[in-house]
């Protein structure tokens, strides 16, 4: 995505995943859990984020470790649908699947599904960036 400014404000997009800062907690059933957090500023509106973000044919572009998602039994993305991510990671290629959870445009996007047999949970939110 080219940046550049839309409209008066840039938007401030958060995700979770398992990169960045690693802090400790407590999950609902009192098991102990990671959760790692990052956060990109971009120089568009949200609204314009939040679509380039959740659309499945572009995730490759911004995720590189993402070859490609196949949105199974195409159409919209919305609660409920399955993704299906093939990736690669050095030389090795494998498929994640994916459940969205929540897709609240232009707020929130949180897909859930297991990795290498890691129970994870990828929550996007997005927000006008404060100056």
């Amino acid at each position: 995505m080219q940046l550049e400014k839309v409209g008066t404000q840039p938007a401030r997009l958060e995700w979770r995943r398992p990169v960045g800062t690693c802090s400790p907690g407590r999950h609902a059933e009192g098991t102990v859990m990671a959760t790692f957090s990052e956060h990109a500023d971009v120089v568009r509106s949200i609204d314009q984020t939040f679509d380039y973000v959740t659309d499945q044919d572009l995730v490759a572009e911004w995720n590189d470790h993402v070859q490609s998602v196949n949105v199974i039994g195409g159409g919209q993305v919305g609660v409920g649908s399955k993704l299906v991510q093939h990736r690669r990671r050095g030389d090795r290629e494998f498929d994640l699947n994916f459940t969205v959870i929540a897709h609240e445009p232009p707020h929130r996007h949180i897909v859930t599904g297991q990795v290498f047999g890691v129970d994870t949970t990828m929550a996007f939110t997005f927000a006008e960036h404060e100056s």
